[in-house]
């Protein structure tokens, strides 16, 4: 799951708890990219204050995954195990939302 995010956005808080708990309690690995493109402290200092507790990417994984830069935040991508993008999810997602999709995409 990739997730992109930016401290000014409202949504984006508001669904970090969310993908927080589906990291720690799913075998789903979450990862953060910041829209914004910071890096370094900037980014950690960011990352603390909005809570996030899953893996920080400081490169867009993007432009290798043939996806373009998100219009919309929060936009989350499900990826599998190939690493295809098997979905590109706009807005607030929920723990219980992106597990029941995930689980329908291995069926």
């Amino acid at each position: 799951v990739v997730n992109y995010w930016a401290i000014w956005c409202g949504p984006c808080r508001e669904e970090i708890p969310e993908l927080n708990t589906l990291h720690q309690g799913s075998e789903l690995t979450v990862f953060a990219v910041n829209y914004d493109g910071q890096e370094g402290e900037t980014l950690a200092q960011q990352a603390a204050e909005v809570g996030i507790a899953f893996e920080l990417l400081e490169q867009d994984p993007g432009p290798g995954l043939g996806i373009q830069r998100p219009r919309v935040l929060p936009t989350t991508l499900l990826i599998n195990p190939s690493g295809t993008v098997t979905d590109i999810l706009l807005g607030p997602q929920t723990q219980e939302g992106l597990l029941a999709l995930w689980q329908q995409r291995q069926s």
